[in-house]
């Protein structure tokens, strides 16, 4: 059944645009001279950048925002962080202020961003790690060139090979120092890293690398073959594909593969999800980081599926082979050609509006925190008690005043619109309990016992002393 599912896709691309498939187009495009070098787009879709060695663009699907003079020729995009190689210099802009510059001593090859600003940076026979300050947190030296490096999502795994096929792994540790043993690596301990450099792959070639998921993935040269490393070293899982891979992309357990004979395989907790025939040449692909999407190119068609492979819409109106692509969390895709140009899609796919809500059965009073599942640009907050907010945060917080039932109404502004209301009860506030008094008890006094003896000060002595005379005389009688 799935071969024939895949038969299916394979006969779609070959027929379209005849058939019904989605065809999009491009928001807008524009050329930079005189070739590309780099190409991403931010997992939340605000903006894209390219570099050519020359310039450096920033700019959203409905334009160019900035251009920037400067020799770049490798970049990287997390949220609002843009991270850039120049010369022997890395730039890290937080939105359009740039953070700091900083000379790390060696020509930059690859350079790769975290959510929280951390930056790995592959350069001439050296790997630098950095903060989101500037400040190295380890430098190690490499045996070749350093032409891919990847960074894990919190900023304390680092994946890295070079030119001559050796895979290297950094994983920051406060532990004591001591060295891993796994068959195939050497480690260290640097400053706080552990630092692993595996030798398998001993081939002059160079190699496609990506950190997602706490895991490091590189696959390339002569090796028909993909491979996954956990950050201690081991190897969990091995996949085989046919062809020459020439373009991966990880995200949320996803992982894509594109290969030189048109192959596209997408794999999922070790195991083959699905994969297509794009009968057109080298496949490049671009999985968003939340794994809701995929996006490959072969030859001049430019395909976006959903996770499990369905086409969601297709471009084939390209002026060359394309040879970048980006999507993200949104759907929102760049592309570029070999011949420099740049094309910025709108999403087709209408945001998920769907959201949860904590605590579930909230008092007056009481912050209730309101969670959206999806990804927009706009969240719309309607409460259902008069009260609304407009906001690019997915996360908010409201407190109701009054008890009663109302209608919670989210509205997703990204390309499109979609919105879903869910009903909360709030209760009011639990009454306290009256404070009720108590009266103790008097405490019983004790009762003395009755005596013969008369209440006379000293009687009880004279008494005493009288019986011991008494009992003298009657003895000497």
């Amino acid at each position: 059944m799935r071969r024939v599912a895949m038969i299916l896709l394979t006969l779609i691309l070959l027929i379209v645009p005849a058939s019904c498939v989605v065809i999009n187009e491009p928001s807008f495009s524009f050329k930079v001279s005189p070739w590309l070098t780099d190409l991403k787009i931010s997992n939340n879709g605000t903006f894209a950048a390219c570099c050519n060695g020359r310039t450096l663009v920033k700019f959203d699907v409905n334009g160019i925002k900035w251009k920037r003079g400067m020799r770049a020729s490798c970049l990287d995009i997390r949220g609002n962080y843009l991270v850039v190689g120049a010369g022997r210099n890395v730039y890290l802009y937080d939105g359009n202020k740039l953070l700091w510059r900083k000379n790390v001593g060696a020509t930059v090859l690859s350079v790769s961003v975290s959510p929280n600003g951390r930056v790995a940076v592959g350069c001439s026979k050296k790997i630098v790690v950095l903060d989101r300050n500037g400040k190295v947190l380890v430098s190690v030296d490499a045996k070749g060139d350093v032409c891919r490096v990847g960074i894990s999502e919190c900023g304390c795994l680092v994946g890295a090979e070079d030119m001559l096929g050796r895979i290297y792994i950094l994983r920051e540790c406060t532990g004591c120092g001591s060295k891993f043993c796994q068959k195939g690596w050497s480690w260290s301990y640097v400053n706080g890293w552990y630092y692993g450099v595996h030798t398998r792959l001993e081939s002059p070639y160079p190699y496609l690398l990506c950190v997602s998921d706490g895991k490091v993935t590189v696959s390339g040269g002569e090796f028909r073959e993909v491979l996954t490393f956990n950050e201690y070293g081991y190897l969990v899982a091995v996949y085989r594909v046919e062809g020459l891979p020439v373009s991966m992309s990880a995200g949320d357990g996803l992982l894509a593969v594109g290969c030189d004979n048109g192959r596209l395989y997408v794999f999922e907790n070790g195991r083959t999800l699905w994969k297509i025939n794009m009968l057109f040449g080298p496949v490049h692909v671009a999985v968003s980081e939340n794994g809701k999407f995929v996006a490959a190119s072969s030859g001049k068609k430019l395909v976006v599926f959903d996770r499990n492979g369905k086409i969601l819409w297709i471009y084939d109106n390209f002026d060359d082979v394309i040879s970048f692509v980006g999507i993200s969390d949104g759907g929102r895709v760049v592309a570029g050609t070999e011949s420099g140009y740049v094309y910025a899609f709108k999403s087709k796919v209408k945001p998920l509006a769907e959201f949860e809500f904590t605590p579930e059965n909230p008092t007056v009073g009481e912050k209730v925190k309101f969670i959206a599942k999806g990804t927009g640009e706009k969240y719309v907050w309607d409460f259902g008690d008069g009260k609304r907010i407009e906001t690019d945060r997915s996360v908010v917080e409201h407190v109701y005043d009054k008890a009663g039932t109302y209608r919670v109404t989210l509205t997703v502004i990204s390309d499109t619109v979609n919105s879903t209301s869910k009903t909360i009860v709030v209760k009011p506030k639990p009454r306290p309990e009256p404070k009720t008094t108590t009266t103790p008890e008097p405490t019983p006094t004790k009762q003395s016992k009755a005596s013969f003896f008369p209440k006379i000060p000293g009687f009880k002595l004279l008494a005493v002393l009288f019986a011991i005379v008494l009992s003298l005389a009657i003895r000497k009688r």
